[in-house]
Parts: C-alpha cells; structure tokens; sequence
C-alpha cells in the first residue's frame, strides 16, 4: 500500500551501511530498528572512497562528554576505505537513524561504492547485492551510507589502523586511537586550531 498523501510505499526497507554507533554492539543501534520492525544485520563490506576519522568533542559543544563517533569523510579516492556494517532497515527508522545524535553524519545515496571483490565484503553482502542487481558478476555498486556531512574538522582525529594498505574499521580503530591516547578532548591533535572558537561559536548558537 501506499501513503495516501506522499504516494510513497507504507513499508520500504532500505539496505544501509553503518560505520560507528550505530552499528551492532553499540549505544544507537537501537536507532535503526522501527516498531515491530527491527533492523537485519546482512554482514560487513568494504566501501571505497571514504577517509574514516573519530570526532572528539571540543569543550563546549552539544555533545562534549560523549564518546567520540566517527565520521567518514567522503574522498573519492580509491586508496581510501573503510569497513562499514549493512542493515536492512525499515524506511521510517532509516529517516529517523540520525535524529539528535553525533554532529555532522548524514546519509547519502551513491556518494560511496561498495566493493563486491574485497575480502572485508562477506558473501552474503555479495550474493545480495548481486541478486538485487541482476547482475552475478558486478565488482561494485553504490549504496546507502552513513557518511559525514562536513569536511575534515579541527575536531577530527584520523582513524588509526594497523593495515598496511590503511584501511579502518570503527571498533578496531577507537581501540588503537584509546591505546593511543588521541581521544581526550584537550589532546593536540583534537584541538589544533580550534582556539577556542567552536566552544564560543555553539555557546553562542545556544543562546535563547
């Protein structure tokens, strides 16, 4: 059926990639599940043209305090990737995912690609995407993603990975940049030209 006023289908799911907290074991994965309609895990691919970094909260923002979230810069580059995790997600908890969560995410139709030929892509992410598409012997196709909205920030920390090829992944990564000491909010490589002006900038887009 569909809605009478929008035309559009009362029950879409869409196939997301998520890289971060939304994703399985993590604060807001509860975000991609709607009402008797909870998201479906397909597996992990690796999505090319994307530079992963960790946000660290600059004092003074909405969102100081919490952990940093990541965010994928998209490059165009082919040398850059990032191991994203692929729901199925019913299309009104998609359109609702990012509401009042981290700065700077948005979700963008065909801004990434997936690569079907990747060891990182699992075979039931290829055998699904290969079926959808018609075609068993596609090596790439675009796909919903979770991508940044905004270019690199002072408050961005690049991703570590211990690949030679500098591929990231979310988990493994906050892990290394922990191990590292590059999340605390006061670290030079978080705060290096910030100067105090986003703190004074968001204080001030707060004010009644």
């Amino acid at each position: 059926m569909r809605h009478p006023h929008t035309g559009c289908p009362e029950t879409m799911r869409c196939i997301l990639a998520v890289s971060g907290t939304l994703q399985q074991g993590f604060p807001l994965r509860k975000n991609l599940d709607a009402p008797g309609k909870p998201a479906v895990h397909l597996g992990s691919g690796l999505v090319r043209g994307v530079r992963s970094y960790l946000d660290v909260k600059e004092r003074g923002c909405r969102e100081f305090g919490n952990a940093p979230n990541p965010a994928c810069v998209v490059t165009g580059r082919e040398s850059d990737g990032n191991v994203y995790e692929l729901y199925l997600v019913d299309g009104a908890a998609c359109l609702g995912a990012l509401l009042g969560e981290p700065r700077f995410l948005a979700m963008a139709p065909d801004a990434v690609v997936l690569d079907l030929d990747a060891a990182e892509t699992c075979d039931a992410v290829r055998k699904l995407a290969r079926h959808v598409l018609g075609d068993a012997a596609v090596r790439r196709c675009s796909v919903l993603a979770v991508v940044s909205a905004a270019p690199a920030q002072p408050s961005f920390v690049r991703t570590p990975s211990d690949r030679s090829d500098g591929v990231t992944s979310f988990a493994a990564g906050a892990l290394l940049a922990r191990e590292r000491g590059l999340l605390a909010p006061t670290s030079e490589p978080a705060n290096a030209w910030l100067g105090g002006r986003g703190a004074r900038l968001n204080a001030r887009l707060s004010d009644p």
